[in-house]
């Protein structure tokens, strides 16, 4: 199980416990029975007090390996705290995105959002159960960019993987800028391997247009269609369909004429909603929920109100919906975002995470209500690959 709740320090802490009681019991077995011990060299393990607190003492072990597993391991999901991989680090994948590979569910995120630049890139961990998470390693870094007339080094944001069923390919798409904010580019880099080997290939405006706040598609059509879904120059957020490759954009096909950011895009009951925030930097604002139909090309975008019913939408904001597949075919929307600011203002370096169900009322409506926790249906469970916003 995945020590999602506690740092490495505090498991020392309990495992020391455990040996320290141990070893307490078994200095009084030798303190009682040394005596008989020095009459003969089997003595020792035939004295009646020995049978007696060897059972005892296995008894206490069992007890306390029982009670140190149940403090260590989840199986719930805990919001607006820090998590933990299963080697007790802390997991670092902000911005996140997520993708299946057969049993296997990948979660790519940014890297620890640390002062200096150089050390940004992006992270993958992988899960068989979504909540149990290992660090498959840093997937992109610095050093793999390189972008004509820009040095770097870059702000790497909002990473996005979905794979290519023609060209056998992983592509990934991140939010590229520098410092400022003025370069808006996206980047997008290839792999054979979900978990390794993401090779850069270029940085560039897609469909010649300032890009900020990003998600990925891939829809469930028979052509695997793809789409770019950004917030342009902070302008409108706007929709394009990808290439076939996966590599770049075809055009803009649909929008929503208002400044919007992190996106995330998802399909539920044959219709296509799109969640996003209002422009507030790394402050909580209300989000918003648009409907778009039963079609992405030409959607006229509809809004539907914060689901949250939150003025800051618990404190955090939207970075992906995955939909989560359990027990014969039974589905449930997730709502995935990250409160950034889990430690107050200016606190991106304690970043954590929160993800609540999606509740749909009606086609129009639906509602994400607070849980402090809550737990995954787990029977026969897996996440969709068809979902990755």
């Amino acid at each position: 199980m995945c020590l999602l709740l506690f740092p490495f320090s505090f498991h020392l802490i309990l495992i020391l416990i455990l040996v320290i009681t141990w070893c307490s019991c078994w200095w009084k077995i030798y303190g009682g029975c040394q005596i008989l011990a020095t009459e003969s060299e089997f003595s020792f393990f035939f004295c009646p007090m020995t049978r007696k607190m060897v059972v005892r003492n296995i008894c206490i072990f069992l007890y306390l390996t029982q009670v140190i597993c149940s403090a260590l391991t989840t199986d719930e999901i805990v919001n607006s705290v820090a998590w933990y991989d299963d080697k007790g680090d802390r997991i670092e994948a902000h911005g996140g995105g997520f993708m299946s590979v057969g049993e296997k569910t990948y979660w790519y995120g940014e890297t620890k959002k640390t002062d200096s630049l150089q050390s940004h890139g992006v992270n993958c961990y992988s899960s068989s159960d979504m909540l149990n998470w290992h660090f498959e390693g840093q997937v992109l870094f610095q050093a793999n960019i390189s972008v004509s007339s820009f040095p770097g080094p870059f702000i790497i944001e909002r990473p996005k993987v979905i794979y290519n069923q023609k060209t056998k390919k992983y592509v990934m798409w991140i939010h590229l800028d520098d410092s400022s904010y003025s370069l808006q580019f996206v980047g997008v880099a290839v792999s054979s391997s979900p978990s390794s080997g993401f090779k850069f290939i270029e940085g560039f405006k897609p469909d010649g247009k300032g890009s900020l706040d990003m998600t990925l598609y891939l829809d469930d059509d028979a052509d695997q269609s793809a789409y770019l879904i950004r917030s342009v120059e902070n302008q409108v957020m706007g929709i394009s369909k990808l290439t076939e490759d996966y590599m770049n954009t075809t055009g803009i096909i649909s929008t929503i004429p208002e400044p919007r950011e992190a996106p995330a895009l998802f399909k539920w009951n044959g219709f296509y909603y799109l969640f996003t925030s209002h422009l507030t930097g790394w402050e909580a604002n209300p989000m918003e929920m648009f409907g778009g139909g039963e079609s992405i090309e030409g959607a006229v975008w509809q809004s539907l109100g914060n689901p949250t019913n939150s003025s800051s939408t618990y404190g955090a904001q939207t970075t992906n919906v995955i939909i989560y597949k359990y027990a014969q075919e039974k589905q449930m929307p997730i709502y995935q975002a990250d409160n950034w600011n889990y430690y107050g203002p200016g606190s991106l370096l304690n970043a954590s995470y929160v993800w609540l169900p999606i509740i749909f009322e009606n086609t129009n409506e639906c509602k994400i209500p607070w849980q402090d926790s809550w737990s995954l249906p787990t029977s026969s469970s897996s996440s969709s690959s068809s979902v990755i916003s």
